[in-house]
């Protein structure tokens, strides 16, 4: 009997650790994407302001 919960425990241990890899690595892939969007926004941003101040100089 005991042995069977510790069993039982490991199995719970290691499904936890599993739902919490999977949990960050989904957090980690969000976060990833968030900032590429956002970095590729402000480069946009920057890019169009650039042409914008290049037509005005010329």
């Amino acid at each position: 009997m005991m042995k069977m919960s510790f069993v039982g425990e490991g199995l719970g241990l290691a499904m936890r650790s599993m739902i919490f890899t999977v949990v960050l690595g989904f957090l980690e892939n969000l976060i990833d994407c968030t900032l590429h969007l956002y970095t590729s926004q402000v480069y946009d941003d920057i890019s169009v302001a650039a042409r914008k101040v290049m037509h005005y100089l010329q």
